[in-house]
């Protein structure tokens, strides 16, 4: 039996590290030791703090994902075998909060981030690839372009002159050929890789998922079908939490999530509750036992969700019998 002193020693050991990460500096503190040191976010900046970080050999390190800034120290990290996990900044503001934290620098954002660490202790994540993340860039290009057309078309409808119509329409057409071309090449690196073909397959199946949203899924939520049903319904956010104190009860609400993934899901539902019987069915029955047409939708969203879920699971295509 390990004596209890020993254990202590062991766990006093262990260091977590967490890194704020902005355009030009990383960042980082060591808990529990509160030793903090800023690096470059720079090629040789991020090859010093990969040095030391080896040096230190910690338990995890912990990050905010803040996209494009944070990719060549997270790639870096990744390549040199070192475990990290991007860490939803919701959860590390929270946690703020939960220590009384009011003041923002970036030393205390990176001392807050490796308390959150060494205290929650979250699983390490794989870093994503170079292909991976052009494919993540291209679906989140898209999702701008179909903003702007729709922004265009509303400013369209409200234009006071000719002329500023006709600068519209021509913005409109070369936004209608880009949207087109980024579609193409969105098939293309789909196409590529064969898990990713095969799972966008799967996914078509559904009646009511299209190229737009099959895209969606198989960029922003590589967990699908690794995950059980409460498990991916509440990584995307589409599982509801209950409020209750004392006597009082409170609505249920959906919180946090992958944005992209959720929005993707509600373009989905409505194709599904006009196109696909079995949904339309659910919606209609949700609809007659009073539920408000929003409650609705997000539990069609979420039924959806864990169809996916099994499918990608078991390697089935959908079947509206089952």
């Amino acid at each position: 039996m390990v004596p209890l002193i020993s254990l202590a020693l062991a766990v006093r050991m262990e260091q977590f590290v967490g890194i704020d990460i902005s355009r030009d500096n990383l960042d980082v503190a060591v808990w529990p030791e509160s030793e903090f040191q800023r690096f470059a976010n720079s090629s040789d900046g991020i090859e010093e703090l990969v040095a030391k970080l080896l040096e230190l050999n910690p338990t995890l390190v912990v990050y905010e994902p803040m996209g494009p800034m944070g990719r060549r120290v997270v790639a870096a990290m990744s390549a040199a075998g070192i475990p990290s996990a991007g860490i939803n900044p919701w959860r590390i503001r929270s946690f703020a909060r939960a220590m009384s934290r009011r003041s923002k620098t970036d030393r205390l954002d990176a001392i807050t981030i490796a308390e959150f660490a060494g205290t929650m202790r979250p699983t390490a994540t794989e870093a994503p690839n170079k292909q991976e993340l052009e494919l993540h860039d291209l679906v989140g290009r898209r999702r701008q372009m179909s903003e702007m057309n729709r922004d265009e078309k509303i400013r369209k409808a409200h234009a006071g002159s000719e002329e500023a119509e006709l600068s519209i329409d021509l913005h409109l057409e070369w936004i209608g050929k880009e949207i087109a071309r980024i579609d193409t090449l969105i098939d293309n690196a789909i196409e590529q890789r064969l898990d990713w073909s095969q799972k966008r397959a799967l996914l078509m199946t559904f009646k009511g998922i299209g190229p737009v949203v099959s895209a969606v899924l198989v960029a922003d939520l590589p967990e699908l079908g690794l995950l059980g049903r409460g498990q991916i319904a509440s990584l995307v956010g589409l599982a509801p939490m209950p409020w209750e104190s004392g006597l009082a009860v409170g609505r249920r609400r959906i919180k946090g999530g992958r944005k992209r993934v959720r929005n993707a899901l509600f373009i989905c539902s409505m194709s599904a509750v006009a196109r696909n019987s079995k949904m339309r069915e659910y919606f209609k029955r949700l609809r007659e036992k009073g539920k408000p047409p929003k409650v609705a939708r997000v539990a069609v969203m979420r039924k959806i969700l864990i169809i996916l879920n099994s499918m990608m699971r078991d390697g089935q295509a959908w079947d509206p019998g089952r």
